[in-house]
């Protein structure tokens, strides 16, 4: 069982029903609130506008917004072109990943905005991979949707609705493809590919190379190179196959030393680097490529997850274990403790907010993973 370590470019995009487009559909006969495309990597702070659709003869709106906080860390609200709507009516739980927000005029006036007029700006920092295709951002069902429709022939007249457009399908896609195909010209480039027994055609589709297995999304699930003449040392970039679940460049002619970055990899299913000049590569992970399990199959516990500062760790009476590690998205080492006792206690204050990997290694070479949420 893999616990991939890395960093992988993911394209966001957060709309409402089956719609992309940033214009509003003619034939739509409810009321929007659409969001635009965004795109990111872990760390980067993004933005999408949120726009309007049918906002004729407004009176007031209330509704909840949901969003992936594995993946999605809210930052800030920018108001827009709705006058009086400067994003105190939000709040925000972040502990739930929701977002309530609730607008009225304060002198009662009707508001029409001309379709696809930016409301307000929602930041997210990206902290997260998403693990499906479920959407990021979706309407919450905490929350009924409401909107307040006024007649501008009669002040007193006013009716509720809850035509909001909304959920259907999935608001994102997320893809490591781009990083893949970087990884593995980096990968020719660097092994004298053009000397290859069977060489790739860099202008065809990634999948149509030989030795390497895509899925739907384009992005790389296996490399199987064995014996094809790959000359000189790897690229440091591989380490960034975000998917990856078969390695195999055995029987070539690589030398040098792994990258560090190759930590990244140590938790792929099947790794396979002998007969060349590079060494051992479980020798290099440190043991971590053998017995690999979730730190839920060991009945091991770290809580809280999501977590602040101080983290804990319960053993449940039933392990002895060498040391504990924590890796970055990145693979890089950021703690470290030995002789780990049953509720241990490790203050991780210290790291930034963002996705971190906890490997735990038992005193017989089992090796524990979980994924950590640091707030």
């Amino acid at each position: 069982m893999k616990r991939t370590l890395l960093i992988c470019l993911i394209n966001f995009t957060l709309f409402w029903t089956n719609m992309i487009a940033q214009e509003c559909n003619s034939e739509l006969d409810c009321i929007g609130f659409f969001f635009t495309e965004v795109e990111g990597n872990i760390g980067d702070v993004v933005c999408t506008e949120q726009y309007v659709c049918n906002f004729t003869n407004i009176l007031a709106f209330q509704f909840a917004i949901k969003y992936d906080n594995t993946v999605l860390s809210f930052v800030e609200c920018k108001s827009g072109a709705l006058e009086s709507y400067n994003c105190d009516g939000i709040l925000n739980k972040s502990e739930e990943g929701i977002i309530s927000t609730l607008w009225f005029d304060q002198n009662a006036k009707i508001v029409t905005l001309e379709a696809g007029t930016i409301m307000s700006t929602l930041c997210f920092e990206i902290i997260g991979i998403p693990s499906d295709d479920s959407p990021l951002i979706e309407l919450s069902a905490d929350t009924e949707p409401e909107i307040t429709i006024g007649d501008p022939d009669d002040p007193t007249s006013a009716v509720s609705s809850t035509n909001i457009c909304s959920g259907g399908g999935p608001a994102m896609s997320a893809s490591c493809a781009s990083m893949d195909s970087i990884a593995l010209v980096d990968l020719y480039n660097a092994t004298e590919g053009d000397n290859w027994l069977i060489r790739w055609s860099l202008e065809n589709p990634i999948g149509t190379w030989y030795g390497v297995r895509t899925n739907e999304r384009k992005e790389v699930m296996e490399i199987d190179l064995q014996n094809n003449n790959l000359k000189g040392e790897l690229p440091s970039s591989m380490a960034n196959l975000c998917q990856v679940e078969k390695i195999d460049l055995s029987r070539n002619r690589l030398t040098g030393s792994y990258p560090q970055e190759f930590e990244a990899l140590c938790n792929v299913a099947d790794v396979d680097f002998s007969s060349n000049e590079l060494g051992s590569f479980e020798s290099f992970c440190g043991g971590l490529t053998s017995s690999t399990y979730d730190l839920s199959e060991a009945g091991i516990e770290i809580f809280p997850n999501p977590v602040e500062d101080i983290l804990s760790l319960n053993l449940n009476g039933n392990r002895a274990l060498s040391s504990l590690r924590i890796f970055n998205v990145s693979g890089l080492k950021m703690v470290q403790l030995d002789q780990i006792k049953n509720e241990t206690v490790i203050d991780i204050s210290a790291l930034n907010s963002g996705i971190f990997f906890v490997n735990i290694l038992s005193e017989n070479g089992e090796s524990y993973f979980s994924k950590l949420i640091k707030k």
